[in-house]
């Protein structure tokens, strides 16, 4: 390394900071973000110091050009690669059109940007064998982060800023600068001796950002208080303490009521509790969806509004095409594209919606495996009474399918298995599996006469959303089995000599 060793007030700090929130364990790969500017190569600089001391694994500079700013974006570039190259740490580039993102996504360029970064970040990590991704945040952007947010008006978990170690999917984001100040970093890449490159971006009050760094804090600072950035961080510590207890007490709040194979939230649960956490359950909720989690205030409002309504069939709308449907007592948190039925989605994507019951190859190999809207369905044949039983017993032996319950899990397509009876079976004309046709009808077990099959879906609290999406084993109209339930003309009794397991 031709660099020095940096202030070791400053690197004792970096250093502490990691220890304190267990922010790297010995042996793991690192990959850092690494812009060229002061705050990253001084987080790259640093990481390279203690890389024998904290056993790092091995470190990997990724650097992002956005495709912006022409002739400084090249030097940015080479700038990085050379001073990796310098700091032995390995080197990943990525460029992107970032202007055209934003306008394809109708976001802002740093928007864009940002979610640019992260998929590179995402990308070195897989190729990289890395799981931590180093970040060059400090106090200074966390000042700003807090006093921006406050301006667009937030919660305490807004006013929490950034934190310095935050899951994103499977890797784990840490901000080792979070404790020092761009002053305190600039002295530092002095001290040994770096010689960052200058964003001129970053002195233009055209972001809002960069309007609060450069025109709203200096004039706090002169007119209000001088250390204006110390409170702001000094609040957003106060406000993180608030917030993990909050999310500890909404853990224990999910961890009863929410079911993530459905996705699913119990309605019935949220207008019981505080608002607070009401609140923070539905953003949970949507977070574990797939859908933002930082939901707006009239977003949440829609969601309360629908568990306390208790309006069957009900919704409303979140971001990013997501949506919440009240059915049964739960929220179902959706996407717009799971409306469709799995007829349609199955011809959209050339996945056959139909197939025939097999038979012959049951007969003469006792499985057999076809698939049904891309979805593959085993069938066993089973003949001797210990197997019979056990599989019965295992299935449910044709009990109710519904929205929940181990004999209904109400996910997208429902999983399960349910056994027939091969003879009652085989009496039966053209069986087919397919999903639901107008004019389906079904007599359930221990039933004389039929009954839509609408209204079978209705009884066994089937969400309507759902119904194109459960799996039939039909004759002509005549429903055999749906999902999990098998109908009586074919429900197994103590007289089967086999009986047919199909699992979906």
């Amino acid at each position: 390394m031709r660099y020095g060793s940096g202030d070791p007030h400053t690197l004792d700090k970096i250093r502490n900071t990691i220890r304190e929130y267990s922010m790297i364990l010995p042996g793991e790969r690192i990959v850092a973000g690494l812009s060229g500017g002061p705050d990253s190569a001084c987080l790259l600089h640093a990481l390279c110091c203690l890389r024998e001391e904290l056993a790092i694994g091995a470190i990997c500079a990724v650097h992002v050009n956005h495709g912006l700013r022409e002739d400084e974006a090249q030097r940015d570039e080479a700038y990085s690669r050379q001073l990796a190259e310098d700091l032995g740490a390995d080197f990943r580039v990525f460029h992107f059109d970032i202007g055209a993102e934003a306008a394809q996504e109708r976001v802002s360029s740093e928007t864009a940007g940002r979610k640019a970064r992260y998929r590179a970040f995402e990308t070195a990590c897989a190729d990289f064998g890395a799981e931590r991704i180093a970040t060059a945040h400090n106090s200074n952007d966390q000042a700003e982060t807090i006093l921006m947010r406050i301006l667009r008006g937030t919660g305490i978990h807004g006013l929490s800023g950034i934190r310095h170690c935050r899951r994103a999917g499977r890797r784990t984001v840490i901000r080792p600068l979070l404790d020092i100040g761009r002053e305190e970093i600039e002295a530092y890449c002095r001290s040994c001796g770096l010689i960052p490159v200058r964003d001129r971006t970053n002195d233009e009050a055209v972001y809002t950002r960069n309007k609060i760094r450069l025109e709203l804090l200096p004039y706090l600072r002169e007119n209000y208080n001088p250390d204006i950035s110390s409170a702001l961080v000094r609040l957003g510590r106060l406000a993180a303490d608030d917030d993990d207890y909050l999310e500890q007490v909404t853990g224990k709040i999910m961890l009863k009521h929410w079911n993530q194979e459905e996705k699913t939230l119990s309605a019935d649960a949220l207008p019981g509790l505080h608002p607070a956490l009401a609140k923070r359950a539905v953003r949970e909720a949507a977070g574990r969806s797939g859908a933002d989690s930082d939901l707006g205030e009239k977003h949440i409002r829609g969601v309360l509004s629908l568990a306390s309504g208790k309006k069957e069939g009900k919704e409303t709308d979140l971001t990013g095409g997501y949506y919440v449907r009240y059915s049964y007592s739960k929220l179902w948190f959706l996407r717009r594209t799971d409306r469709t039925s799995a007829e349609d989605a199955a011809g959209r994507t050339g996945l056959t919606c139909t197939a025939s019951f097999p038979e012959e190859r049951l007969e003469k190999n006792g499985t057999a495996e076809i698939f049904l809207g891309g979805r593959a369905v085993k069938l066993r044949l089973i003949c001797s009474a210990e197997e019979k039983e056990a599989e019965k017993e295992a299935a449910g032996s044709g009990k109710r399918c519904s929205a929940g319950g181990k004999s209904g899990r109400g996910g997208a397509v429902f999983s399960r298995t349910v056994c027939l009876d091969w003879k009652k079976l085989k009496e039966q004309d053209n069986v087919i599996f397919r999903f639901r046709q107008p004019g389906d009808r079904i007599r359930p077990r221990g039933m004389k006469g039929h009954k839509k099959l609408q209204d079978f879906f209705v009884d066994r609290r089937i969400p309507k959303h759902l119904r194109e999406q459960v799996p039939l084993l039909a004759s002509g109209r005549e429903i055999l089995s749906a999902g999990g339930e098998a109908a009586q003309d074919c429900c197994p009794d103590p007289e089967s000599t086999a009986i047919v397991s199909i699992e979906y």
